[in-house]
């Protein structure tokens, strides 16, 4: 989610410049932090469900999920959260998504790194 927050931010830095300037040639520069943005959003969808279910307040329950993949760059695991039925986590879906990502991030290097050789 930040990185999306980042690149909407890199695309109108860009934009402001080429305006302010009447630089054409950040066009292209434009167009790919559109693509890296396009990619990044289709790499994470944040969702909230009705359930149907209320609870004893008659307040409705809700699902929230997030899903995406990663690594985003190079994508090697697709994780979906979901938190059924409820008024309001305490902790969002994508805040629960990062500590997954960044969990597969230390298996992943812990997995890859070499044992030390005995002499």
């Amino acid at each position: 989610y930040h990185n999306l927050e980042t690149h909407y931010d890199d695309i109108e830095t860009l934009i402001m410049m080429a305006e302010e300037e009447n630089d054409a040639s950040l066009i292209p520069e434009i167009e790919e932090a559109v693509a890296v943005y396009e990619k990044t959003y289709d790499a994470i969808r944040i969702k909230t469900l009705l359930s149907g279910e209320f609870d004893a307040d008659g307040r409705e329950l809700l699902h929230y999920w997030f899903a995406g993949f990663y690594p985003a760059d190079a994508p090697r695991y697709t994780i979906t959260v979901l938190q059924d039925s409820q008024q309001k986590p305490q902790t969002s879906s994508a805040a629960l998504f990062a500590q997954v990502a960044d969990a597969l991030a230390v298996l992943d290097a812990a997995i890859t790194e070499k044992p030390a050789e005995n002499s």
